[in-house]
């Protein structure tokens, strides 16, 4: 994989922050998306804390993503004992990756809107597997 993620990510955290990213990602899902509020707890502290620490893990470790294998399994089933369907990881990527550029100081380049819904396709991938 090139490093278009994780440089993105890098300037993420440089220009808006990971905390304005995560409540940005949430009120574009909510919004868009208002079936998938319900899944949700009332306080999303712990979900956001989730979130930022599955993000890391992609940007960090998409290259290795078979040795996180059975975490995305896990998680892809606690995801469908949730009610979370099949449809809603395609909303989840559109928010992701929406919420990534307007976390930037800049507008993402086409290869980089790629690589982010690439990177986040594989972890869905896998994740559905378990469904």
């Amino acid at each position: 994989m090139d490093n278009n993620v994780a440089n993105c990510w890098a300037k993420i955290q440089s220009a808006k922050g990971s905390d304005f990213f995560v409540d940005t990602f949430y009120r574009l899902l909510f919004k868009h998306y208002p079936e998938t509020r319900p899944l949700f707890p009332e306080d999303l502290k712990v979900q956001k804390t989730s979130l930022l620490s599955m993000i890391h893990s992609v940007v960090n470790g998409i290259d290795f993503i078979n040795e996180l294998n059975k975490e995305l399994t896990d998680l892809g089933k606690r995801h469908k004992e949730a009610g979370i369907t099949k449809e809603m990881y395609d909303h989840f990527i559109l928010a992701i990756v929406t919420a990534a550029n307007l976390s930037s100081d800049y507008s993402f380049t086409d290869d980089e809107v790629k690589a982010w819904e690439s990177a986040f396709k594989k972890i869905a991938e896998i994740m559905l597997n378990s469904y």
